[in-house]
């Protein structure tokens, strides 16, 4: 299912597979900006933060592509 769009940038895809939730992106460009980033916040986010990260499930460097863990919304 189509999440988002942001022309010449990225698209956001929903995923369901079993049991598993996820959000899949496609980029124009190599995603490991973002990517860096989720992992720095995750490794910085500890204990009793309220903060969430989504976790990063694959990367594609070739595809241009990352899968990320589905973060549910309030």
């Amino acid at each position: 299912m189509w999440r988002g769009y942001t022309r010449g940038i990225r698209a956001t895809l929903e995923a369901r597979l079993g049991s598993r939730h996820l959000s899949v992106k496609a980029y124009a460009e190599q995603p490991e900006v973002e990517a860096a980033l989720y992992a720095a916040l995750a490794a910085g986010l500890t204990g009793d933060s309220r903060i969430r990260v989504p976790r990063i499930v694959a990367i594609d460097d070739g595809l241009k592509v990352m899968v990320l863990g589905w973060l549910e919304g309030p």
